[in-house]
């Protein structure tokens, strides 16, 4: 049910008008027990507060200048020369390191490509797989594609059976050949 009447001044609420009941109708108003708004105290109370994070933005800001100054004098300090020698060292060490693993490396390949075409390892050459088995393979071809030596079982001529008894004639050669025995 709309509500009609007039507007009337209520002295309780002040300049705002407020709606009349109607004649017969009965109005009920709660009245609330709140106390009035101290305005003033939420004034200085938020006043207050704004002065509190004042003092630390400025405490912040003065951390931060100090801060950064310390910043700029670590990008502007010379590193310190134990560093730089360290560093030094470092990068040596791991140089010979890989030096002695490519060494290492290259003597594997060339053993095995000796073993795998029967060639001396010292004679081949080369510092990568391939080029060593390169080396290898060419070594190989030559050794075949010359004449070999003739074998000798006994290239000495001296007979296998050893005799203790010693001829006369052939101390007599010994003799004169290298001299009288001592």
């Amino acid at each position: 049910m709309p509500r009609t009447g007039r507007k009337y001044k209520c002295p309780a609420r002040g300049e705002k008008g407020a709606i009349m009941a109607e004649e017969g109708q009965q109005t009920t108003t709660a009245t609330t027990s709140e106390p009035p708004v101290d305005w003033k105290a939420k004034y200085e109370e938020s006043v207050q507060h704004s002065r509190t994070w004042e003092e630390r933005s400025k405490a912040n800001y003065a951390r931060v200048g100090e801060l950064e100054e310390k910043l700029a004098a670590y990008e502007n300090a010379k590193p310190d020369g134990r560093l730089e020698a360290a560093t030094k060292r470092a990068d040596e060490a791991e140089a010979k390191l890989a030096s002695y693993e490519h060494e290492a490396q290259v003597a594997d390949w060339r053993k095995a490509a000796a073993s795998k075409y029967g060639v001396p390892s010292d004679l081949l050459s080369g510092e990568t797989e391939e080029a060593i088995g390169e080396s290898a393979e060419k070594l190989a071809d030559y050794l075949k594609s010359r004449p070999a030596a003739p074998r000798f079982t006994n290239p000495a001529g001296v007979p296998k059976t050893s005799s203790s008894a010693h001829s006369r004639e052939a101390e007599a050669i010994r003799t004169a050949l290298f001299g009288q025995r001592r």
